[in-house]
């Protein structure tokens, strides 16, 4: 589940406005920030603004895919990946 944070409208110098969106994505790899550019400061840009910006984070975070795995292909793996750790050692 996507946790989403209050939202801010920055203004550019170019007199158009930064409309931005904090949010945590459920694998937890911490807080990304998504963003859109809107002409007026209105609450109806707002709303199109959010509408847009979290059908934006939707669509990454819909890109993220997941492999299934078998106990034995993780096992192996996570062994691969110490012995490399400790030859460096």
């Amino acid at each position: 589940m996507v946790k989403y944070y209050t939202p801010q409208v920055e203004p550019l110098k170019n007199g158009k406005f930064k409309y931005s969106i904090r949010y945590t994505d459920p694998s937890f790899v911490g807080v990304h920030k998504s963003s859109t550019t809107i002409t007026k400061n209105t609450a109806h840009a707002r709303n199109l603004a959010e509408t847009k910006v979290k059908k934006k984070i939707k669509d990454i975070l819909g890109k993220v895919g997941f492999k299934e795995a078998t106990f034995e292909e993780v096992a192996k793996l996570t062994l691969k990946q110490y012995k490399k750790a400790w030859t460096f050692l």
